[in-house]
């Protein structure tokens, strides 16, 4: 799920810089550096700093580094347990297909896509079932979330999804 969030962060102040003599679009520059693509445990993923920076001081670290805190709004993306997600599939796999939502790819696994016998073939990035529902890369699908793990130190975000269920699977298939 996509949302907007106020955090309060910092960025380093060089030794022989003064945070007034900075102009607006170097704090908001280091703050998009520093800030976005990040991954916060409570947060999720930091898509983009959307404005708002806003000064609330400076601390001094251990190593005399004057750090200048701030105050800015952030669109966020977390994937939750149980939501409904639009994805596209991305790419076929022996083992099912990888569905991008939002700015994350997720997993979608054969067990999960249909009650049915399902053939991949990888080199044509397409997902065949023995009833003719098919999908391939560039298919937009329609899923559950039924796993999340944000492991903040290794970095990536792991994301299972399933298509067994009522009103979920490949556009091509709810239209009909």
């Amino acid at each position: 799920m996509f949302f907007v969030t106020t955090m309060i962060g910092s960025i380093p102040i060089p030794k022989n810089k003064s945070i007034e003599s900075w102009n607006d679009d170097e704090i908001i520059s280091k703050v998009k550096r520093k800030y976005e693509s990040m991954i916060l445990e409570d947060q999720g993923v930091i898509v983009m700093i959307i404005g708002n920076i806003e000064p609330t001081g400076t601390t001094l670290t251990e190593n005399e580094i004057k750090n200048y805190t701030i105050k800015f709004d952030v669109l966020a993306f977390y994937p939750k347990l149980l939501e409904i997600v639009r994805g596209q599939i991305v790419e076929v796999t022996d083992f099912g297909a990888i569905v991008r939502i939002g700015p994350l790819d997720a997993i979608l696994h054969l067990s999960q896509i249909l009650d049915d016998y399902l053939k991949t073939d990888v080199r044509a990035g397409t997902i065949i079932a023995n009833s003719g529902k098919s999908m391939k890369i560039g298919s937009s699908i329609r899923a559950k979330i039924t796993a999340v793990s944000i492991p903040t130190k290794t970095g990536g975000i792991k994301i299972g999804l399933t298509c067994r269920q009522p009103y979920l699977g490949a556009d091509e298939w709810l239209s009909k």
